[in-house]
């Protein structure tokens, strides 16, 4: 939320449009109004490609809903959102499948032996199925690329000098090729034509020598593993920690974990940047989805030879048009360079499907014998065939012998394993969509759709101003001036709390505050329970008044029972703006116009950041400021440190000024000692309304007027920015329409960094339902704009918070309309929204 407040002091720089929400006219185009949110971004094709979805983008939904979202009663469930999947219809299924560098779905492959596909030039010396690869861009078919010299099964071309020369000539030998084509046997793991599949994409995750499934609860025990996807996976995982966990994967609802043993070549470890999982189909038999929890080990770790591990193999990659040979034994990718998707070897592991339908455990699962699942293993399910990019173009030595070596022994050790825990709706929707229905689905890019959005009416004024999400649902933090049914007002403005379930049903609601005026602004959860901290003009029971507007915290356990309340402040105003949770430690951070003891004040408004334990205890308070007004708006703690973003409107850090307003973050170390300080600045004004830190990464979102990356869209535009943990900007993203755009919230879970903001406009493949729309932007972590949701009544509406789980998006904010099937009586009324990720 925006820091200002009516009773806050005129410094003389005071922006005009920090009001407080409750003065606040309804956001319009004519008033050049600066959202409290809002971030969406640009379609800039014009600049750069954007990476064709595999999945078609579903369509925007509106969620209905009976009830109010602040009715003491558990909304009922909403209807499953429509999926929109690539489809068997010529019409849909184009564009599905990407053909640069992702591989997508595999091609049939040689009959019988299963031989390499010979380069460009040469011929097997009897036919074996498919044409070998075409000529990459810029070669001819007569400057052929070189098959490695130890496979020794392909031999020169000999073709009639016009045997290619007329389209007469051409048709016959066409015509024979496509029969050829058609006829030929799928090789392993691959897909036959008929045969539904989906597939995907998990980045590198961490290495560990734990094993969860062959060797749980001992940590250090196994040898070294690869991991891929879930990213808590260790030792102590369990079923229900895994669903808790972020992931890798580009598909979010994906929390499985997959693991191969650590390749290294030449003894030097090799980190592989990227697992493709491909699910497949069955030609015949009807498949089932996988059962929650399974535990699968595909190949054979202690196999003696090649032989002895049939179902891994090797290539170089392969595209819906081209594909390399797949081996027994790792080969050198050097003549296949030439082709884009060609990235080095790529071990192909393939998993039993037939399940017994009785235990969880790998030896419930075993191998097809002679194509058909043995007795007592009769339910078939999809076939998992994991690739991993290991990026070595040459893994072999000048005597041709394999130089890669695993942590489970030699090449032909290779095996993989997985652990489905997938968040099971969306992976029982994607075997019935793709595999049951046999469609080649390809490689996933996840979606969202709005499956509700529901707003609280008392005929009074009321703001949703933040949201958290954990594995049960959602807490939304926020205001209210009207009167809630069951709840006594305790005077003017009371904070709200209320959590609840996946489908909306409220769960418990607190509202509290003093006969003053009381706002929530910032809330966090943990385990252990909801962090809430706001604002005050009066004095909680047992607690000090310090000045006119002073800082709470509060801690409530996951039932909603109070634990500990903070009461702090100046003699001056001072405002809460965030909270986060980490090791601990809670930590909070806002706006004061005083002096804390043992601080000095810069002038003006200052950001401050204070530090508490987790019983309460404030530890410490750092102010951070200049001369000029300096406004501390978000914040996220990870690993021991602290990330604070705001507005700063001169020195900051000894830093300058850009224009006359300028975005900042700065880290702040256990202590309190300042790490590192960046500016988000342009001539015009810039401010960073939301920051979030990530595994790797630290995200800062907001808004600029000028021209920070990629070029403005006009008026007010957002902004995402990334920078590593030392401080190193990485990338930055404009975004937007002609007309204003903001970026109030962001968050990151994984691989996927979501923004929520406000728009006066209407995003590609968008429309806009009103005068302004709330809005949801998708990035992975290189800056990719993956999809955007916008939605929102005939009214104005703005996104104020958003948090990300598994399954989807929570939204909160504020509306002056009213959502489709959810009257609300008020002017202006909080609202929380829910979109699925499909």
């Amino acid at each position: 939320m925006a820091p200002g407040h009516p009773s806050s002091p005129d410094t003389g720089k005071r922006n005009p449009r920090e009001s407080s929400p409750s003065n606040r006219s309804p956001p319009t185009q004519a008033r050049r109004w600066l959202p409290t949110g809002g971030v969406y971004a640009r379609d800039s094709s014009a600049r750069r490609r954007r990476p064709i979805p595999e999945v078609w983008p579903t369509r925007r939904a509106r969620g209905a809903a009976s009830r109010s979202w602040w009715t003491t009663t558990p909304s009922s469930t909403a209807a499953s959102p429509a999926t929109r999947r690539c489809s068997s219809t010529p019409a849909l299924t184009a564009g599905c499948p990407s053909r640069s560098s992702d591989p997508g779905p595999p091609t049939p492959a040689p009959a019988a032996s299963g031989g390499p596909t010979c380069p460009p030039g040469s011929r097997s010396p009897r036919p074996r199925g498919p044409r070998a690869p075409r000529p990459p861009p810029g070669r001819t078919r007569s400057s052929s690329l070189a098959a490695p010299p130890r496979l020794g099964r392909c031999v020169p071309a000999k073709r009639p000098a016009d045997s290619w020369g007329s389209v007469r000539n051409r048709l016959p030998r066409l015509a024979f090729a496509l029969a050829l084509l058609a006829g030929s046997a799928p090789g392993p793991a691959t897909a036959a034509p008929g045969i539904g599949q989906f597939v995907v994409r998990c980045p590198y995750s961490h290495t560990l020598r734990d094993d969860p499934i062959v060797l749980p609860g001992s940590p250090g025990a196994s040898h070294s593993h690869d991991f891929f996807g879930n990213v808590t996976a260790d030792a102590y995982s369990t079923y229900d920690s895994m669903l808790l966990g972020a992931t890798t994967c580009r598909v979010p609802s994906d929390t499985a974990g997959y693991w191969t043993p650590t390749a290294y070549l030449d003894g030097e470890p090799i980190v592989p940047p990227v697992m493709r999982i491909y699910y497949l189909g069955h030609p015949t038999a009807r498949v089932e989805t996988i059962p929650p929890g399974l535990q699968m080990i595909g190949g054979n770790r202690d196999a003696t030879s090649p032989e002895e591990n049939p179902h891994v193999r090797w290539s170089c990659g392969q595209t819906v048009e081209v594909r390399t040979p797949i081996e027994p034994a790792p080969y050198d990718c050097a003549p296949w360079a030439g082709y884009r998707f060609v990235d080095g070897v790529v071990a192909h592991i393939d998993f039993p499907r037939c399940w017994d339908g009785v235990g969880l455990t790998p030896e419930h699962v075993v191998y097809e014998v002679n194509g058909g699942c043995p007795a007592g293993f009769r339910h078939v399910l999809p076939e998992l065939s994991e690739r991993v990019h290991f990026h070595v173009m040459d893994p072999t030595g000048p005597d041709g012998a394999v130089r890669l070596t695993l942590s489970s022994g030699p090449y032909y050790t290779m095996h993989g394993d997985f652990w489905n825990t997938w968040q099971q709706p969306r992976l029982d929707q994607l075997v019935r969509d793709c595999i049951v229905a046999r469609v080649h689905c390809g490689g996933l890019f996840e979606g969202a759709e709005l499956s509700w959005a529901r707003g609280v009416g008392t005929g009074a004024a009321e703001a949703a101003a933040a949201v958290a999400a954990d594995a049960s649902g959602a807490v939304v933090a926020g205001w209210t001036e009207g009167a809630l049914p069951g709840r006594r007002s305790s005077g003017g403005r009371d904070a709200l709390l209320r959590r609840v379930d996946q489908e909306g049903g409220v769960v418990w609601t607190r509202r509290f505050g003093t006969p003053g005026s009381d706002e929530a602004a910032a809330v966090a959860v943990d385990r252990s329970g909801v962090y809430v901290a706001g604002t005050t003009t009066g004095r909680f029971p047992g607690e000090r008044r310090a000045g006119g507007e002073d800082v709470f915290v509060r801690r409530y356990s996951p039932e909603g029972r109070l634990l500990w309340q903070l009461q702090l402040g100046t003699t001056a105003p001072d405002r809460a703006a965030a909270i986060a949770v980490d090791g601990g430690s809670v930590w909070v951070a806002g706006t004061t116009w005083g002096r804390f003891p043992g601080e000095r004040r810069g002038g003006g408004a200052d950001a401050f950041v204070a530090r508490l334990d987790a019983e309460g205890a404030l530890r410490w308070v750092r102010q951070l400021g200049g001369p000029a007004d300096d406004r501390g708006l978000a914040l996220d703690a990870r690993d021991g440190r602290a990330y604070v973003a705001g507005a700063t409107d001169g020195v900051l850090a000894g830093e300058g000024p850009v224009g006359g307003t300028d975005g900042f973050v700065v880290a702040l170390r256990s202590a309190g000692r300042v790490a590192w300080v960046d500016r988000v600045g342009t001539p015009g004004l810039d401010e960073a309304r939301g920051v979030a830190a990530g595994r790797r990464a630290i995200y800062v979102a907001g808004a600029t007027e000028g021209v920070l990356a990629e070029g403005a869209a006009g008026g007010l535009d957002g902004f995402l920015r990334r920078y590593l943990p030392g401080g190193a900007e990485r990338w930055t993203r404009q975004l937007g329409t002609p007309a204003d755009d903001s970026v109030s919230a962001v968050d990151v879970r994984g691989a996927a960094v979501h923004v929520a903001g406000t728009t006066g406009g209407a995003f590609p493949g968008q429309a806009s339902a009103g005068e302004v729309d709330a809005f949801v932007r998708r990035f992975d972590t290189k800056g990719v704009d993956l999809w955007t949701v916008q939605f929102g009544t005939s009214g104005p509406d703005e996104a104020l918070g958003v948090a990300v789980d598994a399954a989807g998006a929570w939204v909160a904010g504020r509306t002056w309309g009213a959502f489709e099937g959810d009257p609300t009586p008020g002017d202006a009324d909080a609202f929380l929204a829910r979109l699925r990720f499909v």
